[in-house]
């Protein structure tokens, strides 16, 4: 009995999480033309950043994918002849506090802030 109650509750909480996730709902966002030229420092002071489009209200990957990031980023795009332009403004509430376990490649991935980028010209 105590199985068959274990298995509805976990049904019914992965039913819950699908339909969080909806597969139908297609953001887009409008990426423009470099304006200028984009010095590649930190700062998001150039035409074409203040130009750009913003992308944000991001989700969280870890623990769970199903709710927005304790803390938000907002991320603008561009693009030149040669290159793809990403300016991300990463908030915290943790004035002071940045924790990086490793500069390496290959890092524990849950004990950090990660801002990551996938690129899927397959739409998979």
């Amino acid at each position: 009995m105590k199985k068959s109650v274990l298995f509805i509750i976990l049904m019914m909480e992965s039913f819950v999480l699908l339909l969080a996730q909806n597969p139908t709902q297609t953001t887009v966002l409008r990426i423009e033309r470099a304006a200028d030229v984009v010095n590649i420092d930190g700062v998001l002071d150039e035409a074409t950043w203040a130009n750009a489009h913003a992308a944000e209200g991001f989700y969280q990957t870890f623990p769970v994918d199903d709710r927005l990031a304790d803390e938000q980023t907002i991320v603008k795009l561009s693009y030149d002849d040669k290159f793809l332009y990403v300016g991300a403004i990463c908030y915290t509430s943790k004035k002071g506090e940045y924790l990086i376990e490793s500069l390496r490649r290959d890092f524990g991935f849950g004990r950090n802030d990660v801002f990551a980028i996938y690129i899927d010209p397959y739409n998979d």
